[in-house]
């Protein structure tokens, strides 16, 4: 027997108590990890490629936060902030490690770019 944790509006009492731990333990999760993240401090040539990986992991982590809260960003101020919040991170990652002499990214981090953007609001 599968467990099917996505939110419908139909969902019984023990579905959705189900699917409420399950989305609460999985932010709690993204929290504490992204808490656990080293800080991205400079960009230079001796350091330049693992900065570039924190930048990817740090996008990532504000990727899933955005993901796991935009269905409820529309309704929920506690959902909608943090999916502002990680929006604003991941903007400033890219504008913060603007590295001389590098003219691209991981590609991975344009696809966390474009998480922001479907932010119901």
């Amino acid at each position: 027997m599968s467990t099917d944790y996505r939110f419908t509006l139909d969902m019984e009492q023990h579905e959705f108590d189900a699917f409420f731990e399950t989305y609460t333990s999985l932010g709690n999760l993204l929290d504490k990890f992204r808490a656990t993240l080293p800080p991205i401090l400079r960009f230079d040539s001796t350091t330049g490629a693992a900065t570039g990986t924190l930048v990817v992991i740090h996008a990532l982590a504000h990727a899933a936060t955005i993901k796991l809260h935009d269905n409820f960003a529309s309704t929920d101020p506690g959902s909608r902030q943090k999916c502002v919040a990680a929006a604003q991170a991941i903007v400033s990652l890219v504008g913060d490690t603007d590295p001389p002499g590098v003219s691209c990214f991981n590609p991975i981090v344009g696809v966390s770019y474009t998480a922001p953007a479907v932010i119901p609001m």
